[in-house]
């Protein structure tokens, strides 16, 4: 999910000010869709740096779990 925010915001930060036309669209606009996009694409990065971290995390415990009790060796 975070992946598809940060997605959705670099997507609405270069998609705000490419749409802009004279005269249909004031200068606010533009900066608050690119404000918003970017304010997205930095949350979805920071979720995505947490959900890589969480990952990495847990492969570490789980492959040390498995590392110590092998299969077919008596604990003892």
């Amino acid at each position: 999910m975070s992946f598809l925010l940060a997605a959705f915001g670099l997507w609405v930060s270069f998609a705000a000010p490419a749409a802009a036309r004279p005269g249909s669209w004031i200068y606010g606009e533009v900066a608050y869709f690119m404000g918003v996009g970017v304010l997205c694409w930095v949350a979805g990065l920071a979720g995505v740096t947490k959900a890589v971290a969480h990952y990495r995390w847990a492969a570490r415990l789980t492959s040390v779990a498995s590392a110590a009790v092998a299969p077919g060796e008596a604990r003892g």
